[in-house]
């Protein structure tokens, strides 16, 4: 059985796991991830907004 072969948002090309349990943990793994960015992305946001509000204030 050959790998699963696709194409990165790069244009590489990439072998995906056949096995079950690698594919899961590569998965969790991703969702954990973009929960953690999400979470960086809210924050982020915050501060623009504090650094907005500070500036109208000081007009």
């Amino acid at each position: 059985m050959e790998p699963a072969v696709s194409k990165a948002a790069n244009g590489e090309e990439v072998l995906l796991p056949h096995d079950p349990e690698v594919f899961n943990e590569c998965m969790n793994k991703l969702k954990q991830d973009k929960q953690k960015l999400e979470g960086i992305k809210i924050k982020l946001f915050q501060k623009l907004l504090m650094v907005k509000k500070f500036f109208f204030l000081m007009l």
